[in-house]
């Protein structure tokens, strides 16, 4: 999506990528000085501590034992689908191609009886894949984020209040009817904008990650705020430790959650408010299970408050309209599941859904027929050739470029090897996620996911892998956030 998003991402991806491989050199070299073990700079900055002194004239610190490139989660099936998407985008003899894709039929009469690839469309998938590989790259640069406890503090901390920032920014945008986004860019699509996102579905998915991350820190500043209250504390007592630091931290991170929270309520988005809410019930008896307090109660109010704000009768109006609404999005999957006759097992091509699913193969003439004499050259490509069509079952619409399913986008692009290696990775982040609020907020984006494309927009795909590579490979000796 956005393809004027693409340029920006490539070269963040690449910068970023460049810090990863300059961090793991200088491990390296820093290994061969000072051996596998850990240090730290002294306080003053001059010298290295190389022993621990527990003590505070340590200052920065690192392990040199931990691994030079960061082992993230998703690495082996991040590589597994771009080996794949490579192998889609290289030509292959027609015979292969026609014996595991006789779907694919022939985009040119050029590559009638000559080696050509599984895509349908070789610079659209080379686009998808390089979007891929951004993405296999953040992911790696979270994966050494989150090595550090202090890093992951910081990055759950400007999450929050990140999405804090943009939650009032749509907020203000609503309530002064504003019809550019910054008051600046006018998008295609003015009418679904919300916030600094085209669509309020995409916005209400990033509010999802950002308000699990504000809800995690409102969740560890309550713990410390109830240690230091003690046991038996009175009303008194919980009013006056409110001005301590701790009750000051407590009061602080209310206020990104409300934000976020809000804004994601204010979209009416369906699918985000839903699983959303899936995942806050995951969240919660993820907790009990492991014998944690949860106010149950403070969380409700925080729910609450929003649906004030906004009122209950655009959300009733929004939630009244699924019943029809979803006649077209199941007409949608229905028609995309059936455009994969032939091309089940290969797919049509990374980022080549549009196409994939549009599209028409030509007529054959009937058995014993032939083209009159003489025009055999001009009924050849004709038959060749591959037509575009609309959906028989979608009254109205011409045309579609997305499944509004993620799951049945990538088996229409990849096919079975794709999905398998899709659910290896939601193999290992099931393994991985211990954190009950980082596991919540992975699975809202993959409930959303099941009716959006969220995970197609650059801004929730980016901040979805980097939350993914802080998945914990061994649980967790509390269940203290992050």
């Amino acid at each position: 999506m956005h393809p004027w998003a693409y340029v920006p991402l490539w070269l963040c991806a690449g910068l970023i990528g460049i810090l990863v491989g300059v961090r793991a050199v200088q491990i390296r070299v820093l290994r061969r000085r000072l051996g596998s073990r850990p240090f730290a700079f002294h306080v003053s900055g001059r010298w290295l501590v190389l022993e621990a002194a527990h003590d505070e004239t340590e200052g920065w610190g690192f392990d040199l034992s931990r691994p030079a490139w960061p082992r993230a989660p998703l690495l082996w099936p991040g590589i597994a689908l771009l080996a794949w998407a490579i192998v889609q985008v290289s030509p292959l003899p027609a015979a292969v191609v026609d014996l595991l894709s006789p779907g694919r039929g022939h985009v040119s009469t050029g590559e009638l009886h000559r080696p050509h690839a599984f895509t349908i469309d070789a610079a659209a998938s080379l686009r998808g894949l390089a979007f891929a590989v951004s993405m296999l790259v953040f992911h790696l640069a979270g994966a050494a984020l989150a090595e550090h406890s202090a890093s992951r503090r910081r990055f759950r901390t400007f999450v929050a209040w990140f999405g804090a920032a943009l939650a009032l920014i749509a907020l203000v945008q609503i309530a002064v009817a504003a019809r550019r986004i910054y008051g600046i860019f006018m998008p295609l699509q003015s009418d679904t904008f919300f916030g600094v996102f085209v669509n309020r579905n995409h916005f209400a998915a990033y509010m999802t990650l950002c308000a699990m991350a504000a809800l995690a820190i409102l969740y560890r500043a309550l713990q410390s705020y109830r240690h230091h209250l003690g046991a038996r504390s009175n009303l008194r007592r919980q009013v006056v430790n409110l001005g301590r630091p701790e009750g000051i931290r407590l009061i602080l991170a209310v206020v990104p959650v409300l934000m976020t929270i809000a804004a994601l309520v204010a979209t009416t988005s369906r699918g985000g408010i839903l699983s959303f809410a899936g995942a806050l019930l995951l969240a919660s008896v993820a907790i009990r299970r492991h014998q944690q307090r949860l106010p149950v109660g403070f969380l409700a109010c925080l729910l609450v408050l929003p649906l004030g704000w906004f009122g209950l009768e655009r959300l009733e109006d929004r939630f009244g309209r699924i019943q029809t609404e979803k006649i077209a999005r199941t007409a949608v999957w229905r028609h995309s599941v059936a455009s994969m006759s032939g091309t089940w097992l290969t797919g049509a091509g990374l980022n080549t859904f549009r196409g994939a699913v549009s599209r028409a193969l030509p007529l054959t003439m009937p058995a014993g027929a032939a083209p009159w004499p003489g025009e055999v050259a001009e009924a050849l490509p004709a038959q060749l050739r591959i037509g575009y069509r609309t959906p028989p079952d979608l009254e109205g619409w011409q045309w579609y470029e997305e499944a509004h399913n993620d799951y049945v986008q990538l088996a229409v692009e990849m096919g079975a090897i794709g999905v398998a290696i899709g659910v290896w990775a939601l193999v290992i982040l099931a393994a991985r996620m211990r954190e009950p609020w980082l596991a919540a907020a992975v699975v809202g984006i993959l409930i959303h996911s099941t009716v959006d494309f969220s995970l197609q927009i650059p801004a929730v795909a980016v901040l979805f892998f980097v939350v993914c590579a802080f998945a914990e490979k061994t649980p967790p000796a509390s269940l203290t956030p992050l």
